[in-house]
């Protein structure tokens, strides 16, 4: 059984448990049920850490599940969680699944080593996936994102680190906007890889160290603005494509003269794609990097801090090996000591929608 089960509509909060080893899920909810599952920790269960089906709709926010024998935070059957802040880690198969006609919304996770994907949606399920934390360096040949079997993703702002064929794979529809890709060089497959019959949308991403940033087939393929370096060949190939693509203001950075930009069959490759000298690091500069301080280390294009302020409220936002906000309120705390992004979470992601639209008008204004 569940360590801990709720079900037919019913709204509880579940709080700061230790649930493990147990016959099923570590924390199951179904049959419309509500709950609000915050700071459990999940581990070494014989199905999922948190698992939820049948028309349950959890907030799920701020737990860690691993090394369960399935789904970190798995969800199936019609459920619809809002899953918010957690960490999924070395679980068997997927960090966070979403599956069987689930909606999700995926904001601000952290999925490290786990065995299969980070997020999987396999089959007819549709997730929002915003500011997570991705990553799989051991190997294997599954991609870190799949959105497979007509299954529909957004994928917003993302860090996407390693991945086995792919970083992302769709078969179905996926748009991705603002996500970072960190292939490891060498064999690394392409970042995103589309498979025949779907519609993929790329805007304003930055890739390196994959083989290419996009490889589709056999769809509908909309990529602008990308930027791309350490690949081999071309840095986006389209093949039979199923509509015209539309494929503009993409950027690849090579020393190599058998690089190239673009390459399209069965359709003519537009002339706005360029293929440009890397900078003395080695890789493609950031389009936010004039945000950043200037000692930031090049070789690490993530790095840095963007600061927004609105009225009392300050927000910092320092780009690492993870992401770190800050959120003071200047006119209680005026010396900036006490750090309120946990305690309120709604101006703190309110604020991180001012330093993305920053970051839209440097972008704009460096590439009318």
């Amino acid at each position: 059984m569940d360590g801990i089960g709720v079900r037919t509509g019913a709204e509880p909060v579940v709080r700061n448990n230790r649930c493990y080893r147990n016959e099923m899920a570590g924390i199951g909810n179904r049959l419309e049920a509500r709950p609000v599952i915050v700071g459990n920790t999940c581990f070494e269960n014989k199905m999922a850490g948190i698992g939820t089906e049948e028309g349950a709709a959890p907030i799920i926010r701020d737990n860690r599940c691993y090394k369960n024998l399935m789904a970190g935070i798995g969800n199936q059957s019609g459920s619809r969680p809002v899953i918010v802040g957690n960490e999924s880690r070395e679980n068997k198969m997927a960090g966070i699944g979403v599956r069987s006609g689930s909606v999700a919304v995926i904001v601000g996770n952290r999925c490290i080593e786990n065995q299969l994907v980070a997020i999987g949606l396999p089959d007819g399920a549709t997730a929002h996936i915003q500011g997570n934390e991705l990553q799989r360096t051991g190997g294997g040949a599954a991609p870190l994102v799949a959105v497979k079997g007509g299954s529909s993703a957004v994928l917003v702002n993302n860090s996407i680190r390693g991945g086995g064929v792919a970083g992302v794979l769709v078969q179905g529809t996926a748009q991705l906007s603002g996500n970072r890709f960190f292939g490891a060089g060498g064999k690394q497959g392409s970042a995103i890889w589309v498979w025949d019959k779907s519609t993929v949308l790329a805007s304003g991403n930055q890739f390196t160290g994959y083989r290419n940033a996009l490889n589709a087939s056999g769809s509908d393929v909309t990529a602008t603005d990308n930027a791309i370096s350490k690949f081999n060949g071309p840095a986006i190939i389209v093949r039979k494509p199923s509509a015209p693509p539309r494929v503009h203001g993409n950027t690849a950075f090579s020393q190599s003269e058998k690089d190239s930009a673009v390459k399209i069959e069965g359709a003519d490759a537009v002339a706005d794609n360029v293929v440009k000298q890397p900078n003395d690091a080695g890789v493609a500069p950031s389009k936010w990097q004039a945000l950043w301080p200037k000692k930031a280390p090049a070789a690490l294009p993530e790095q840095g801090k963007v600061l927004v302020k609105d009225g009392p409220w300050k927000l910092i936002v320092t780009h690492g090996k993870t992401t770190r906000y800050e959120l003071y309120n200047t006119t209680t705390h005026p010396e900036q000591k006490t750090n309120l992004a946990d305690k309120l979470e709604q101006i703190t992601f309110r604020l991180r929608g001012l330093t993305e639209r920053q970051w839209a008008v440097e972008v704009k204004a460096k590439h009318p």
